[in-house]
């Protein structure tokens, strides 16, 4: 047995590899957390997307219904003019620009409904479902976040949100925690070097047999094994060990405080760029705010204008009508799609702001959850 009567006496030698290892089993942990989180965050782009697929391919159909409406109302009123012929002649490249607009708009409700089929499948591969299940999934459940942002818009101009949005990710991301408790162990690591510096005093102490009785015969052959020339020997010696110019310590310092330098930088580091990213998502999602408040305003516009015109539309007075009638149709659903859009982004950007911050997921001992509003709500 042998013990350490300087240097190794204390725990920050005699114990120094066990705690970082448990400080890098815990940094571990941490970057597990992290890159379950960014699973997720994929996923819920994903599902977002898919989400988006659904409402344009609603929106596209409704469109095709509207305009084969149009369509139909126009032959109806050739067809009972008594003078269809006549009218079909002088406005034939009108009526072909008509038709053309129908099929335009089936076009369209068919590549919407392919890009259905190409959203769930991007889901389905994202949230690790087998290709004979992708066709099981169906319409996602959850809504685009809720409207009321200019009240939202102001509130975090007076919270100074960036800085709190920064203290949270201070406080929660799990990659950050991960780097410090790297850097905790790297540091452990420095101090055992700073001690391995001193010269050692050990205290050895043994017991045992230091020899045996043997002979010629059968019987000492056998109890050679438990017969002893004297008791048992014991031995108590101290061992004092101090190189000269102590290298070997050295350069073990020297590596530790690199270790520690480097793994210092990439908290700094981390920290910096978190800052950075979070400026980043939150001036997307301020963007999508205002752009998704915008084009909701343009929708209602359009939807005016497109219901005063089908109701005021006199096609015996001015069979040319129907055409600013599609105009405002086509603006209208650009107008859809561009909501849509809006919407889309700014869901992704609320749950990436939710994963810079450290708060998408909610760490509940060795599991984690998830809610509704943390991927529908800005963090608090």
């Amino acid at each position: 047995m042998t013990v350490p009567l300087l240097k190794g006496a204390g725990e920050i030698s005699a114990a120094a590899n066990e705690k970082a290892a448990i400080l890098q089993r815990q940094a571990a942990e941490m970057g597990y957390q992290h890159f379950i989180a960014n699973t997720l965050l994929n996923s819920i782009s994903a599902y977002w997307d898919y989400k988006a697929a659904l409402e344009k391919l609603s929106v596209e159909r409704a469109a095709e219904a509207r305009v084969e409406q149009g369509y139909r109302k126009v032959n109806n009123f050739l067809a009972g003019s008594g003078q269809e012929a006549q009218l079909r002649s002088r406005f034939a490249a009108e009526l072909a620009r008509l038709e053309a607009y129908v099929y335009d708009k089936k076009s369209r409700t068919i590549k919407a409904t392919q890009d259905v089929e190409n959203a769930k499948i991007a889901l389905a591969n994202t949230i690790g479902i087998p290709a004979a299940e992708a066709a099981s999934i169906g319409p996602p459940k959850d809504e685009f976040p809720k409207g009321g942002w200019d009240r939202r818009l102001a509130a975090m101009e007076e919270l100074n949100y960036a800085q709190h949005l920064l203290q949270l990710a201070l406080q929660n991301r799990a990659d950050l925690k991960a780097a410090k408790l790297n850097q905790e162990a790297e540091m452990v690591r420095q101090e055992k070097a700073r001690k391995d510096l001193y010269p050692t005093l050990n205290l050895n102490l043994s017991a045992g047999y230091e020899g045996l009785e043997v002979g010629n015969d059968t019987a000492a052959y056998f109890d050679s094994f438990n017969t002893r020339v004297h008791g048992a020997d014991t031995a108590a010696t101290l061992l004092f060990n101090y190189p000269i110019g102590n290298n070997v310590a050295k350069g073990q310092l020297q590596l530790a405080n690199a270790n520690y330098q480097r793994a210092s930088i990439q908290v700094n580091e981390l920290t910096r760029g978190v800052g950075l990213q979070l400026n980043g998502a939150l001036g997307k999602t301020v963007q999508y705010i205002k752009e998704a408040t915008q084009q909701q305003s343009a929708v209602t516009s359009y939807e005016q204008t497109l219901d005063s015109l089908t109701k005021n539309m006199n096609l015996s007075e001015n069979p040319l009508a129907v055409f600013q009638w599609t105009d405002n149709e086509d603006k209208l659903n650009q107008a859809y799609n561009g909501l849509i859009d809006s919407l889309t982004e700014l869901a992704k950007q609320i749950a990436q702001l939710r994963f810079q911050t450290g708060t998408l997921v909610f760490a509940e001992g060795e599991a984690g959850s998830v809610s509704l509003h943390t991927i529908t709500e800005l963090p608090q």
